[in-house]
């Protein structure tokens, strides 16, 4: 069974920073990151490091999972999402809910009107350098 990793509150990585270079239980560390045990158990499910004893209890390294918790979790940066680059005669169809080439049937001030070819309206903002180009 396969645990998907969500993502985890900056709150909660920067608490993480706090754990020692000693083993914890689960309940241990849920109590110093202030959450829930069954959300440490599921990052142990998840690939967490972490050993079992012969009593079948679960024992935490603090500083691995630390690191562990800054390598895995979801980034939520800007930088990782890259906008994604529209050609000259691309706009994004809202119906269809992609980029599509679409035919250009007006142009109102900087915006460029169309249809894509479904025959949905499509709408696009133009730079000024671009509406300039056109003119010439």
């Amino acid at each position: 069974m396969t645990v998907k990793l969500g993502k985890s509150s900056r709150a909660l990585m920067r608490r993480s920073l706090r754990l020692l270079d000693m083993e914890y239980k689960p309940s241990e560390i849920a109590s110093e990151l202030s959450t829930d045990n069954r959300h440490i158990l599921r990052l142990v499910e998840a690939g967490a490091p972490a050993r079992k004893d012969d009593n079948g209890r679960y024992w935490i390294h603090g500083r691995n999972f630390a690191l562990w918790l800054e390598n895995v979790s979801p980034k939520n940066d800007k930088e990782l999402k890259a906008r994604p680059v529209v050609k000259d005669n691309e706009a994004y169809c809202v119906v269809c809910r992609s980029l599509v080439i679409y035919k250009e049937h007006r142009l109102k001030g900087r915006v460029s009107y169309g249809t894509c070819p479904l025959g949905h309206k499509t709408a696009r903002f133009i730079s000024k350098a671009y509406q300039k180009g056109r003119k010439q």
